[in-house]
């Protein structure tokens, strides 16, 4: 998939359907955000609302998705989701686990938006792969910088990194139930 969108033969159906499934992730983490926001102070520390994605994504399929009646959820973004939603609420920092491997995906967007603009004639629909424009390696290293300077203990540290994991993993199950 990523390389069809990276060499610009990728269809509109496939991209649409590959981001129907990320706004349920972001929707199921940025609910884990609000619910635990005030009793985890990692959290409120690093993630704000300019990271907030589903808003980005729901004006894409706006324009890419005359009718999202078709789209459906896989059942490997449901497991995801129900992954973050079970993990966040035994140890609510493990969020910043799944919000890395999401905002750190941010960086390649770029490279994906140029194949997207070729194999859909421009890019109108794009703005979820593209959010921070010319600040995004700003943003990152910000933003990761931030992440490393909340000292969170090994053990912890630990269950975010496999939170992390257990995203990437996630996405990879979720682009194999698309294809």
């Amino acid at each position: 998939f990523q390389a069809s969108v990276v060499n610009g033969t990728a269809s509109k159906f496939a991209y649409v359907s590959w981001l129907y499934q990320l706004r349920r992730l972001h929707s199921e983490m940025e609910s884990a955000f609000t619910e635990h926001v005030g009793r985890t102070p990692e959290l409120a520390a690093v993630i704000t609302a300019e990271q907030f994605k589903t808003h980005l994504i729901d004006d894409d399929l706006a324009v890419l998705a005359s009718d999202g009646s078709s789209l459906r959820v896989t059942p490997a973004a449901e497991a995801l989701a129900a992954r973050v939603r079970t993990t966040v609420a035994e140890l609510p920092v493990t969020l910043l686990g799944y919000w890395y491997v999401l905002e750190g995906a941010t960086n390649g967007n770029k490279f994906l938006v140029r194949g997207l603009t070729q194999a859909f004639g421009g890019s109108a629909g794009l703005s979820y792969l593209d959010p921070y424009g010319d600040r995004q390696r700003e943003h990152w290293m910000h933003w990761k910088a931030q992440v490393d300077a909340l000292g969170i203990a090994d053990d912890v540290s630990t269950r975010v990194v496999d939170a992390a994991k257990a995203m990437f993993l996630g996405l990879v199950a979720i682009l194999a139930a698309l294809s």
